[in-house]
C-alpha cells in the first residue's frame, strides 16, 4: 500500500503548480487511479492513506463506528465552481464492498445514530457553485 502511495505522489503531486488551473488538470486521474485501487484492493478499507491525505490528493471521513469509509476526491477543472467525486467502502460479512456515489459534493462529516436499533449515518455535505453559491444537504444511510 504504502508502494501505491509512493507512486501516486510521484506521479500527481507537485509543489511548484503555477495555478489552479494546473493543479486541477489532474484530479481527474488521482481519482480514477485511486478509486480503481481500492476496489481491487479490500485490504484498503483499514489503510489510512496518510501520505496521500497528507498531500491533499484525497480526503477521507468516517463513520463514528468506522464501518463505513468514505473516499473524496476534488476532480474540479478550474474555476471557483468544484465539483467532487465520492466513494464509500464497507463491510457485508467479511467482503469489503466499494461503491461509487453519484452525489457530487463535498462529505463534511459522518454522524450516526439508531434507529429501530438499525445504525443510521447522517452524511452532510457542501455543494460549490461558485465564490458566492453555494448549497448543503443532509442525507441517511443505512447499511
Amino acid at each position: 500500500m504504502a508502494q501505491f502511495e509512493n507512486k501516486i505522489i510521484t506521479q500527481y503531486y507537485k509543489t511548484s503548480l503555477t495555478d489552479r488551473y494546473e493543479n486541477d488538470s489532474v484530479n481527474q486521474e488521482v481519482a480514477l487511479f485511486i478509486s480503481r485501487f481500492i476496489a481491487e484492493n479490500p485490504q484498503s478499507f483499514v489503510y489510512p492513506f496518510k501520505q496521500v491525505f497528507d498531500k491533499n490528493l484525497l480526503l477521507l471521513n468516517y463513520s463514528p463506528d468506522r464501518k463505513l469509509k468514505f473516499y473524496t476526491f476534488n476532480v474540479s477543472a478550474g474555476g471557483s465552481m468544484r465539483e467532487f467525486e465520492s466513494y464509500v467502502q464497507f463491510k457485508r460479512g467479511n467482503k469489503v464492498i466499494t461503491h461509487a456515489l453519484n452525489d457530487r459534493g463535498f462529505i463534511k462529516a459522518i454522524r450516526q445514530t439508531q434507529l429501530n436499533n438499525i445504525p443510521t449515518y447522517f452524511i452532510s455535505r457542501t455543494y460549490i457553485g461558485s465564490g458566492c453559491v453555494g448549497a448543503y444537504s443532509i442525507q441517511g444511510a443505512q447499511i
